[in-house]
């Protein structure tokens, strides 16, 4: 198991055995403005940048909450589109943010963490090598409100993970790569199913 993969079950296992830890569990979708990195040619000059497009994501989450803090783990199936100048690249993938909370006024938080994202699928109007790998981390932090069982997120994620692909047959794109980290804003709402 990976350090930080180790690190962040340790963190929850602890906190599930304190007797003041309340959890809650629930649902959440919502949409992003995505785009992932641009692409690059040999020299590490940029031939052509990202125009960000709307994507979306659905899933669930286990919240513990000690006090003014809460770890906050969730699982949930997202979709991404990028339109460059030669084509589109999409993505769908399977990702586990683990948000670290802590409650500034009673119903308002902010949040920061990492996030383990699994590639699914990847699909793009240019021919494509493959991905150097299909699991990749990146980092997130935002702020969300809560009101009753209702909840209303942003937040903002950027890809660590380099994780380039070969443009293998696009014209004037051939030999370049595509830098498929993602760099996004995300609106979310989230509904509890139970505490």
């Amino acid at each position: 198991m990976k350090t930080p993969q180790f690190l962040i079950a340790l963190l929850f296992f602890l906190g599930s055995f304190s007797n003041q830890a309340q959890f809650e569990f629930g649902v959440h979708a919502g949409i992003n403005s995505n785009a992932t990195g641009n692409v690059q040619n040999a020299q590490d000059e940029i031939t052509s940048l990202s125009k960000s497009n709307t994507g979306y994501f659905v899933g669930g989450y286990l919240e513990a909450k000690i006090a003014v803090f809460y770890i906050r783990p969730e699982l949930q199936l997202a979709k991404y589109k990028s339109t460059y100048d030669s084509g589109n690249y999409e993505t769908s993938k399977l990702e586990a943010p683990v948000s670290i909370g802590y409650t500034v006024l009673p119903g308002f938080s902010v949040y920061a963490g990492p996030s383990f994202h699994y590639i699914l699928d990847q699909k793009s109007s240019l021919q494509l090598g493959d991905l150097k790998t299909k699991s990749t981390v990146g980092s997130h932090f935002g702020v969300r409100l809560n009101m009753g069982p209702f909840g209303i997120s942003l937040r903002y994620e950027k890809g660590l993970t380099p994780n380039d692909v070969a443009l293998l047959n696009a014209s004037d794109l051939i030999g370049d790569r595509l830098d498929t980290r993602n760099n996004l804003w995300a609106l979310g709402i989230s509904y509890k199913l139970a505490d």
